[in-house]
């Protein structure tokens, strides 16, 4: 009856641990997901801040032209996020200006269709700036995995 006893003792111990690895395998699974969602979290939460700063910038260049000059007006501004020598996001912003040559007397910045048929003096000089943060992937042979990011922002503005 000891032998028994001791063949049972072997074959509910390979049991356990067989559970126990099944349950740290899991475990491991549930820690990789929550990883990559921490991660795919904080760059979307870094697009929307690059987003709202190269918004701003625009505007510091769009104040920076004169804008009364013929064909002074700035339309695009490309810019790349690369910390510690790595690109890690590009930055496409796209200015568009409405009614602006009424202000200062047809200087052709209107490039939005249509914005010469604006006839209100409110919207006159209101410029729609589109910003798009696309995110490269760090190292290809590493971080393949991490899914690309593309966020828009327009903002409507009166420079």
């Amino acid at each position: 009856m000891r032998q028994t006893r001791q063949g049972f003792t072997l074959i509910m111990g390979i049991w356990i641990l067989t559970a126990m690895s099944l349950i740290m395998s899991v475990m491991l699974s549930y820690s990789s997901q929550t990883l990559n969602q921490t991660v795919a979290i904080y760059n979307k939460e870094q697009a929307q801040m690059l987003s709202k700063s190269a918004t701003e910038y625009a505007l510091l260049a769009i104040s920076a032209h004169d804008r009364s000059l013929v064909g002074d007006c700035i339309n695009h501004i490309n810019a790349t996020y690369s910390p510690d020598n790595v690109t890690l996001f590009d930055i496409n912003t796209t200015i568009r200006y409405i009614g602006l040559g009424a202000l200062v007397g047809g200087n052709g910045c209107d490039d939005l269709p249509g914005a010469q048929f604006i006839s209100t003096a409110e919207s006159n000089g209101t410029i729609i700036i589109d910003t798009y943060v696309t995110s490269r992937s760090a190292n290809a042979a590493i971080r393949t995995a991490d899914p690309i990011i593309r966020y828009h922002r327009r903002t409507l503005q009166k420079p």
